[in-house]
């Protein structure tokens, strides 16, 4: 690939000699496993123990699939690489031998001492193989394996890490930023912000068009990246400027134009500004950038690595928030936002979780305005056992208070126990957390979930106990979580109980409160996540406080909902949604009536009315504080007097000052028109995170749910790019996910019966499912829908591999960080782009890669993919996730084959 300076290290070491079983309980003990090629750099492996002479620590880092570490003991296992001097690691990949569902851990030092955790499997995942993206300065990386359920012996076929001993990017998502011009919600700062699935764009289509980075002062650069949004054939150039006037090029790509996505150009010269400049697109594309990447020596800036902001872009959550000012504002590193409690009551607190132990050197915490201020800081490692790292509850006089501090954390909390002296509200303008680390750059664990089973508990009683006890083989089958629907007391008809009696219980029918803490409990054991799906906008017509609202007209129930006096029935008009109540003697509304029972109307809460504001946030605080990790709304749009204010303010107001998935089921895109309409709302207007993505798959039809399945019926992918483009990605840039499904509501009646004539071979099946699951979406499967009938877990039409393939597709999610709902996909050339579908994922990091080939064709077809400069290396063998093995398909200049059978795919792992 043009120009690229990255640096795999993949350590080649020779084979270390052993003459019989080798065991080491310290690093003193065993015999070091020393390079004698070095194609990159020289590296050393040592482990705990090792099975035998063939099996020895420094087979899992000498380039070959066909060899592996392997340990003489079950559990508790290690193996460190040594890589001789810091590096600045931006991804891993670890194979094991087996399948199996492992317990382990990645961790980085400096000195072998102190220890950040990098990635972190320790609940357990299914699978062989598994990639992510990691951060930070290391010299030395450690694979601890704590087990595998089936009892697999602990090893790595190979133990992969990318990143770079010479140069570090030393733009970030505080960098100033300057363009020609930039579109609504595409704004300059996008392309400097390390986050792949957000881009700066041109506000027009016009060119040429361009972007400044102000580095703060000169810097002596190394290289320079510029990643496109989609794959092309460019004209552009990168010049460097000290006084942003007179600018020197240092890349010139307009005499000679490249094709790719993502180019990286080695450069000299000292500057403090550099300055992207797009001249020509291919396809009529506008100017922009996903990622503008600037980097220096790392040499001079080791130090500034090693004592960087930890806390940018993770996850935050808060005691209140007000609307506008949620807790991420203060990890954004953007000076023009900030958390703000939601009022003046105190205490207040405000906590960031950095999702891995990181080590901790300094804290900086910067509040809105100069004031005294009365607040302390704590540091935890699990949650749970706090240290104090800074203490101003007496008060302190100032803006921005900072204190060196030393130890190894994950959480950092800061509580606020009064107002300032001036009696200003609990806020943070920024809060830096400064040290080394590899922190997970998500605002919400929606960013990175895997496939969710859904349960219409209700409907199918499906009881607490049972699904607690199936949650293991859940896990095992690939699912990082699942969805109860409306677990409340209440009717199981219809909608499948949306419709409560009591929204503080569970329906006893499923168990008990207990049983539902302990399903959730146990579900966090796993690594999974439990959240809720419910209707806030009505009643069951059976609840006790709907009939109390009924006999009594000054009770609080009755300002819950909108009751109208009447003198009879004849003034309650249907086409107005109003039906007469004998105990009100008036009209209520209800927008939703039961589909097999017409008089039974579902009586609507009132959103006009303070009280039901205030008792929906009561009701959604008292789910959270279970211990669910996120609550679905059904239909937000039509509930009464609703106003996107009020939703902000008591639905995802409430919800974003938690860790939470926040989902409105049932924003309709423009049918009529073919465009997403109202799912684009959904994030920017109304703050939730989750969006289901009807655009591309829907239900409740019994013609056709899919934009893929004509896609593969006919033969021809070639419009799917837009539609992600239009729908996953636009969704993405706003900054939230998409969770999508497969169709398959049009193969079954309303009843749940199949008609044969509608039923889609399973080859149709599959690919629409590595379709949908791959381009970067929440992967739902429906129990009692995607199965049909709700006790099975097979399909009896399937075949063993066809069904086995739909736990292959789950569990590839969990494999790589690559096919993560958020982050980077764009189209790949092709042989033949009316027939396959290709392309690239990432991260949302960027440092786990995944390619995609979908064969769209009722034959057998070989299919050719072109992935020059698209930050993917030119010559590898890539990983098959589905196959658990090398794939035939190995990567030569840029340019690999790959045969596939009728509606195949192939999901690789690439570095």
């Amino acid at each position: 690939m043009h120009g690229r300076a990255r640096t795999l290290l993949a350590i080649l070491v020779s084979a270390l000699l052993m003459t019989s079983l080798v065991t080491a309980d310290s690093w003193a003990e065993e015999p070091t496993a020393k390079g004698v090629t070095e194609p990159v750099l020289t590296g050393t492996a040592r482990a705990s123990s090792s099975a035998d002479a063939a099996h020895g620590p420094a087979a899992a880092i000498d380039g070959s699939l066909a060899t592996s570490w392997r340990a003489a003991r079950k559990n508790d296992q290690w193996l460190v690489l040594d890589l001789g001097r810091p590096h600045v690691l931006s991804g891993l990949r670890q194979t094991f031998e087996k399948h199996d569902t492992w317990s382990f851990k990645v961790s980085g030092s400096l000195d072998r001492t102190t220890w950040a955790t990098l990635a972190d499997w320790s609940y357990g995942i299914a699978g062989k193989t598994f990639a992510t993206s990691v951060s930070g300065a290391f010299r030395y990386v450690r694979l601890d394996v704590q087990g595998a359920a089936r009892g697999s012996m602990p090893s790595s076929t190979e133990f992969l890490v990318e990143g770079s001993a010479t140069e570090v990017e030393i733009t970030n998502p505080g960098t100033p930023v300057e363009t020609s011009s930039a579109g609504g919600g595409y704004a300059g700062r996008f392309a400097v912000d390390r986050d792949t699935s957000s881009f700066w764009g041109a506000g027009a289509g016009s060119l040429p068009q361009w972007l400044t980075v102000d580095l703060g002062k000169a810097r002596t650069l190394s290289s320079v990246e510029q990643n496109f949004k989609d794959y092309g054939t460019w004209k552009y150039t990168i010049a460097g400027s000290n006084d942003n006037k007179a600018f020197t090029t240092i890349v010139d790509h307009e005499t000679t134009p490249i094709r790719g996505q993502s180019i990286r150009d080695q450069v000299q010269g000292t500057y403090r500004y550099v300055r992207l400049t797009i001249l020509s697109t291919e396809h009529g594309y506008w100017a922009g950038s996903t990622g503008f990447k600037v980097f220096a020596p790392l040499k001079n800036e080791l130090q500034k690595v090693v004592k960087r902001d930890l806390a940018e872009g993770t996850t935050a959550t808060s005691s209140s928030l007000s609307v506008g000012f949620e807790p991420w504002n203060a990890v954004d590193s953007q000076p023009s936002t900030a958390w703000i409690a939601a009022d003046n009551s105190t205490p207040q607190w405000l906590q960031v979780d950095l999702g891995n132990l990181s080590t901790v050197t300094g804290i900086e915490q910067t509040f809105l305005n100069q004031d005294t201020w009365f607040f302390s800081i704590d540091g935890s490692a699990d949650g749970r056992t706090w240290k104090r790292l800074l203490d101003e509850r007496d008060g302190a006089t100032g803006r921005t208070f900072t204190a060196n501090v030393k130890g190894s954390y994950r959480y950092v909390r800061m509580i606020v126990p009064k107002r300032s002296a001036n009696g200003r509200w609990a806020n943070s303008q920024q809060l830096r957390i400064l040290g080394n680390g590899s922190p997970e750059r998500n605002r919400r664990w929606v960013e990175r979930s895997r496939p969710f089973q859904r349960f219409y508990a209700k409907h199918y009683v499906n009881k607490f106990k049972d699904i607690t006890a199936d949650l293991d083989d859940l896990r095992d089958q690939g699912y990082g979580g699942i969805e109860i629907a409306a677990p409340y007391k209440g009717p199981r008809t219809p909608w499948a109980g949306l419709g409560a009696t009591d929204n503080y219980a569970v329906d006893p029918s499923l168990g008990t409160m207990a049983d539902f803490v302990r399903m959730v409990d146990r579900a966090h054991e796993l690594g999974m996540k439990v959240v809720m799906f419910g209707n806030p906008g009505y009643a069951s017509p059976e609840a006790p406080f709907w009939i109390k609202a009924q006999k009594e007209p000054n009770s609080v129930e009755r300002k819950w909902f909108d009751i109208q006096p009447a003198y009879g029935p004849e003034a309650c008009k249907a086409e107005d949604r109003r039906y007469w109540s004998e105990l009100a003697k008036g009209c209520y509304f209800s927008f939703w009536t039961d589909p097999f029972n017409p008089e039974n109307h579902m009586p609507a809460y009132n959103f006009g009315n303070q009280e039901w504001r205030d008792e929906t946030a009561k009701i959604l605080r008292f789910w959270m504080d279970k211990g669910i990790d996120g609550f679905g709304a059904d239909a937000p749009r039509a509930y009464l007097n609703i106003s996107t204010e009020i939703s902000k303010k008591y639905l995802t107001g409430v919800l974003d000052n938690y860790d939470s998935w926040t989902f409105p089921e049932g924003l309709q895109p423009d049918w009529g028109g073919g465009r997403p309409g109202d799912l684009l709302n959904g994030v920017p207007e109304l703050r939730y995170n989750t969006i289901h993505d009807l655009f591309v798959s829907w239900w409740a039809c019994t013609t056709q749910c899919s934009r893929i399945i004509p896609a593969i019926e006919s033969g021809n992918p070639s419009a799917l790019e837009n539609t992600f483009k239009e729908s996953r990605d636009t969704i993405n840039q706003q900054g939230g996910i998409t969770m999508a499904m497969p169709s398959w509501d049009s193969d079954v009646n309303g009843d749940g019966t199949i008609v044969p004539e509608r039923l889609k071979p399973a080859t149709v099946r599959l690919l629409e499912m590595a379709t949908i699951l791959s381009a970067g979406n929440q992967f739902y499967m429906n129990n009692g829908n995607h199965l049909y009938l709700a006790d099975e877990r097979t399909i009896p039409t399937w075949t063993e591999d066809q069904q086995a393939m739909v736990y292959k597709l789950l569990r590839a999610q969990g494999a790589t960080s690559a096919f993560q709902p958020r982050g980077l996909r764009y189209r790949v050339q092709t042989n033949d782009d009316n027939k396959y579908y290709a392309f690239v994922r990432t991260d949302k990091a960027g440092g786990a890669k995944a390619l995609v080939v979908l064969n769209f064709q009722n034959t057998e077809q070989t299919v050719d993919v072109d992935v020059v400069n698209t930050g993917i290396d030119a010559d590898q063998t890539p990983l098959d996730l589905l196959a658990g093995q090398p794939s035939n398909a190995k990567i030569v200049n840029g340019k690999t084959r790959i045969t596939l059978p009728a509606r195949g795919f192939a999901l690789l792992s690439v570095q």
